[in-house]
């Protein structure tokens, strides 16, 4: 649904997994540097979910086993590998620095959190106007710049702040000429000439004293 945290769906048709998984050229350049078969199908299954959800999965076996069979028969794999991958975490390590150096991908800062946080608060939430629409809005400006989405709390985090930002923003702007408004309406109120304030109350006054309301103008036929 819309602005849900971009996940894996339950289950993929052939052509879903051809549109989203299938490797490239470029995809396997980047895993013929890996040696041995847990290497080579462990790096795809973390190179294409980046693609796919803008993140990579904290265990391959969030993965659904569709994909990863998917892959492994790209890469002349007859089984699935990512059951014994990593060997240890610094070949994790070296496969997301790999793809990252490859790829030009890279995970978030607190400075880009910080960055975003105020462009969907003065520029985003013009057009998104709903926490929804700004979630999407936000995916879709850190997959433009190749930054890996933060955790889901952190971004929601953010979205929520902006959105709130941008509601007070706009009160303050409102308020402003609503107030400048009233403010310049008194000025001519009290301008030579004309009638002022007071005067005008205590004509009311005198007529409600008398029972009696302002001559009307009569118009002959």
């Amino acid at each position: 649904m819309k602005g849900d945290y971009p996940r894996f769906r339950a289950a993929y048709e052939r052509e879903d997994l051809a549109a989203h998984f299938l490797l490239t050229a470029s995809d396997l350049e980047l895993i013929a540097q890996c040696r041995g078969d847990y290497n080579r199908h462990g790096i795809a299954v973390l190179l294409k979910p980046l693609w796919y959800l803008g993140y990579f999965p904290d265990d391959l076996r969030e993965v659904p086993r569709e994909v990863r069979k998917y892959l492994a028969s790209q890469l002349n794999l007859l089984w699935d590998h990512t059951e014994h991958y990593p060997a240890d975490e610094r070949t994790r390590w070296f496969h997301l620095t790999l793809i990252r150096e490859q790829t030009g991908w890279r995970a978030s800062t607190a400075r880009d959190k910080e960055v975003l946080e105020r462009w969907l608060r003065e520029d985003g939430a013009r057009s998104a106007h709903t926490e929804d629409d700004l979630m999407e809005v936000a995916y879709e400006r850190l997959r433009d710049g190749k930054i890996e989405l933060p955790a889901e709390k952190e971004l929601r985090h953010s979205v929520n702040a902006a959105s709130h930002g941008f509601f007070q923003d706009l009160y303050a702007c409102v308020s402003g000429v609503v107030s400048l408004f009233l403010q310049t309406n008194a000025n001519s109120d009290t301008t030579p000439g004309s009638p002022s304030p007071a005067r005008r109350a205590g004509d009311r006054s005198l007529y409600a004293a008398q029972g009696q309301a302002p001559a009307r103008a009569r118009i002959g036929r």
